[in-house]
């Protein structure tokens, strides 16, 4: 016994002295990586939202090199950032110009702020505020230009008329359901896509956003967590209600591919 336990001492010494001996990684710059510009600081108050509650970060690379960073911070009422991205070019130069975001909700009429934080845009291209979707998630297209910004929808059929119908369930409830803000490569309003369609999202309970990203062809694949726990025995034929994951592939305009 006591041999076994000098073994797996000198082992377990063998590899302190092993990770001791090894060299640091060193800074970026020493490792092929050289900063392209200067520490951007994205919002900062008191000029940007920031409500100190920062989460669900994302930053894409597009092919012409422009950069689209996005994140979610939680706040209260119309200052209620849950969704919003900005755009900078490889310089580091920010290129979304200043836009007014007002809101449809009732509950903030006459309220409005002006900035560079977007979230989705409307068919008339004015902007909404970034309090109708949550947990945004940020693509580059790596096949062509494009960019975009997926999140789980709880209130976009408020702020954005067509999508109104998704978002009303049978009985009248609002339900969330997944939504993908396209962009194009300067961050402009392409449009906006759907995970599910009316008729799916009608049924009891929400449906979450898993993923989404752009397929070779220019479709739109989006991934959905379907908590209509119901579905797995009505619509798949499960022995019991549960979870499931579901997905979407749709065109850039909407039009459905596979669902």
């Amino acid at each position: 016994m006591k041999s076994r336990i000098l073994q797996i001492l000198m082992a377990y010494t063998a590899c302190v002295l092993s990770v001791v001996a090894q060299t640091p990684p060193g800074a970026p710059e020493d490792n092929g990586l050289i900063p392209k510009s200067d520490t951007i600081y994205i919002n900062v108050p008191p000029v940007s939202p920031n409500n100190g509650n920062t989460e669900s970060l994302g930053v894409a690379i597009g092919q012409n090199g422009n950069v689209l960073v996005g994140w979610e911070d939680d706040g209260d009422g119309f200052f209620d950032t849950e969704s919003i991205w900005t755009m900078f070019n490889s310089s580091g130069v920010s290129i979304t110009p200043d836009t007014p975001q007002s809101s449809l909700d009732p509950a903030y009429a006459g309220q409005s702020v002006t900035n560079r934080f977007l979230s989705y845009f409307r068919k008339d291209g004015s902007a909404t505020p970034g309090i109708s979707s949550w947990g945004p998630k940020i693509k580059a297209n790596p096949f062509s230009d494009g960019f975009g910004m997926g999140a789980t929808s709880y209130g976009l059929g408020t702020e954005v008329p067509e999508f109104a119908a998704i978002q009303t369930q049978a009985d009248g409830s609002e339900g969330d359901f997944p939504s993908v803000q396209l962009l194009t490569k300067d961050g402009q309003s392409v449009g906006i896509v759907a995970g599910v369609d009316d008729a799916y999202a009608d049924r009891d309970g929400d449906i979450r956003i898993g993923d989404w990203e752009y397929l070779s062809n220019g479709n739109i694949v989006i991934v959905g967590e379907s908590r209509q726990d119901q579905d797995l025995i009505d619509v798949y034929g499960g022995s019991a209600p549960g979870h499931q994951a579901i997905y979407r592939i749709v065109g850039p305009t909407g039009n459905v591919v596979k669902a």
